[in-house]
């Protein structure tokens, strides 16, 4: 319970280097600002509860990446089960929610506002522009899960799927 606040004056303001998972009692993480992603996770993102609100960063809201070990479970996925999120970023190709394997909604309710140009990745070759959400695999949103999703600028897309999209 209660209210912790973060900020991330040279960087995200919270990293993870394994699973973080918010539990039903998890109270407000408030994160006001950070130079880089707002929550930046390796392997795993789970919210079960809890109160999420992210502003000021200079790139994603929240990020979930990959590890190298083909033998984590879970890896790469982002899991919203209830709880509250409220992401709201301004950068360039920035995401509110961004994971590079599978994104599952099922509850909760999410609001996440992406501002922000699209960019040419010439490591990519391609182009990259905001997306409140965003998932280099399949997504799945049902059961009582309630988004409401906004991303303006050149490309600006609500959601952006790589793989299966499931409703």
């Amino acid at each position: 319970a209660g209210t912790l606040n973060l900020k991330g004056n040279t960087g995200h303001a919270f990293w993870g280097k394994e699973y973080v998972e918010l539990k039903k009692t998890v109270g407000t993480i408030n994160i006001t600002g950070a130079v880089g992603d707002g929550m930046n996770i390796n392997q795993y993102f789970l919210q079960k509860g809890g109160k999420v609100i992210i502003a000021n960063v200079g790139d994603d809201g929240i990020q979930v990446s990959k590890t190298d070990d083909a033998d984590d479970e879970d890896n790469g996925m982002v899991t919203i089960a209830a709880g509250s999120l409220d992401i709201t970023t301004t950068a360039t190709a920035s995401k509110g929610l961004k994971a590079e394997s599978d994104i599952n909604i099922t509850g909760g309710n999410s609001t996440i506002k992406t501002t922000g140009n699209g960019m040419w990745n010439t490591e990519k070759s391609e182009t990259q522009a905001c997306a409140a959400i965003k998932g280099d695999a399949n997504i799945t949103i049902g059961g009582d899960a309630v988004l409401s999703l906004t991303s303006t600028g050149s490309g600006g897309k609500g959601i952006s799927c790589d793989s299966v999209f499931t409703l």
